[in-house]
Parts: structure tokens; sequence; C-alpha cells
């Protein structure tokens, strides 16, 4: 994924193909986040067009998006759950929300020098 503006939305898309001989059905394609900021988070969504099923040698779009809420790095995964034994497949997402003025920060306190003077 690429960094966003906060509030922005930037999107992905991934092909999911069918290698195998039978039909591929789904059993659902969900996404997770984690943000060094605020812990768990809802900064990706995904659309899809692969349906229930998928036939031998075919592939389907997965659109994943992502909003960022507040600045800093968000890592997360695209989960494609289906009859596959390695199911659930993961694919990771990272991501960083950046200011307005587009550098993606922590938003940990910066240190301050200060002279009791």
């Amino acid at each position: 994924m690429a960094n966003a503006n906060i509030g922005a939305t930037t999107t992905k898309t991934f092909a999911v193909t069918n290698g195998g001989s039978t039909a591929l059905t789904f059993g659902g394609f969900s996404t997770s986040c984690w943000n060094e900021t605020v812990g768990i988070c809802n900064y990706y969504t995904q659309t899809n067009t692969c349906g229930t099923s998928l036939a031998p040698k075919r592939s389907c779009k997965v659109t994943v998006s992502f909003t960022p809420e507040v600045a800093g790095s968000s890592l997360g995964n695209l989960f494609v759950m289906d009859n596959d034994n390695t199911s659930p497949q993961p694919v990771k997402l990272v991501g960083a929300g950046v200011s307005p003025g587009g550098h993606a920060q922590s938003a940990a306190p910066k240190e301050k020098d200060h002279d009791d003077d």
C-alpha cells in the first residue's frame, strides 16, 4: 500500500488466481489492521469480484482500500478464506498515515531542550 494523507484513501488491487484443476470455493475475505498509535484499527477495507467460487485457471480481483485516521504506520493483512488446504492465505499490508505536509509521522512526542536560566 502507498502512504495516504490522513482521511484520504489509497487503493491497491490484487489478483486471486485459481491455479488448480477444481473450482475454488470462497468462504470470505477479511482485513486486519494494527496502528502504532491507536492499536487495533479499521483503516483497511476490501471489495472483490470473486463471488463464491472461481473456476480452474481463472482469476478475480480484490481491491484493498487504506484510509488512515492518524499519522504513522499501519500494518495489516488481507485474508482469503477458501477450500484450499492452506486457507486462509494472508497478504501483508503496510501503509502510513501522512500529515497534510506530506510526511509520515509517529505520534510519539518529541523531546525538547529547555534552558532553566
